[in-house]
């Protein structure tokens, strides 16, 4: 098993324990699974949160991973997602930038996480009602909640 670099060694009991919940959860729904992209320039930090977390035991299929935000743009112009989760500074657009163009999409829950603690960031994030702002590094905690928070409203 891969080690995940958003758990440390202390929340291991607890990630067991909320990946069964999570499982047992999803057998005894057999629910649809929610659709997400999920971007950021730094490719090793994309790579760690699409492919370690486990996705799909909390009902999300990760279905698109980008370093741009316009690629993402161009995805969602021919494709359906439920949730996009982006990082706040890119190179091409910021993770702003693209929560506001993101918005002709209703029913689409953005997630902004950043290594950013500025205050103005996490301001201008509410005034655009996104579903949350995470703090890198991100404990599996924190975004377990978070998206836990999401399907619970998508569903």
């Amino acid at each position: 098993m891969k080690k995940n670099p958003f758990i440390n060694p202390r929340e291991w009991k607890e990630y067991i324990r909320d990946l069964r919940q999570a499982y047992n959860k999803m057998v005894e729904e057999e629910g649809q699974m929610y659709k997400l992209i999920i971007i950021d320039d730094e490719k090793k930090i994309l790579d760690g949160i699409a492919e370690l977390f486990p996705w799909k035991n909390i009902g999300f299929e990760v279905v698109g991973k980008y370093t741009r935000a316009r690629e993402a743009l161009k995805y969602l112009e021919n494709n359906r997602v439920d949730v996009v989760m982006t990082d706040v500074c890119m190179p091409d657009i910021d993770g702003l930038e693209l929560t506001k163009e993101l918005k002709q999409y209703q029913e689409l829950r953005i997630v902004i996480f950043s290594s950013y603690s500025d205050y103005k960031y996490m301001w201008e994030a509410l005034k655009l009602e996104v579903a949350d702002y995470l703090l890198k590094p991100i404990s599996y905690g924190k975004l377990l909640e978070c998206f836990e928070k999401i399907k619970e409203f998508l569903d």
